[in-house]
């Protein structure tokens, strides 16, 4: 996916933390699909971070998915070339 950026292109993910599992503002139904904010860094290590942080946030996406909600948001840059 990072190859597919130009230079100076970003990179903005924002999922659910493991954190979340269980939650009863929803989530994800396989664990394998949470992301913590290490394993952004790890994975886009090629990019400059700009934000990878934990957040929890109060969501209100309709049915099921009102409350509490622990995410992560990563943005990284890819460097000119």
């Amino acid at each position: 996916m990072v190859d597919r950026l130009k230079s100076g292109g970003m990179l903005i993910v924002e999922a659910f933390n493991p954190i979340q599992n269980g939650g009863s503002s929803g989530g994800l139904k396989d664990f394998k699909l949470f992301i913590s904010k290490h394993d952004l860094a790890a994975y886009f290590s090629s990019l400059e971070c700009v934000q990878n942080e934990h957040l929890v946030l109060e969501i209100k996406e309709g049915e099921g998915r009102v409350g509490i909600a622990n995410i992560v948001r990563y943005v990284g840059v890819r460097s000119n070339l």
